[in-house]
């Protein structure tokens, strides 16, 4: 699956987000952090993670987790 997740560019966030997708069992396989060449407000990035799951209920578990961790996530693949 790949999710794309608005977040500020802040010390600790990419931790947090990779803990929530490890927590819930999903293996990260790529990531895309761009913040230069976005139209975002200069302190927030978009962040694509690929993640390898083990099918929709776990993906959605994940998307899950990340809005309530207040992260604007959306499922691009699924």
């Amino acid at each position: 699956m790949r999710y794309l997740i608005r977040l500020q560019d802040l010390p600790g966030t990419l931790s947090d987000i990779t803990e929530a997708i490890g927590d819930a069992g999903g293996n990260i396989v790529e990531v895309s952090h761009q913040r230069m060449f976005s139209n975002l407000p200069v302190k927030d990035a978009g962040l694509y993670l690929t993640v390898k799951t083990r099918g929709a209920s776990q993906s959605q578990d994940i998307l899950q987790r990340l809005m309530g961790l207040d992260y604007e996530t959306t499922l691009l693949q699924g």
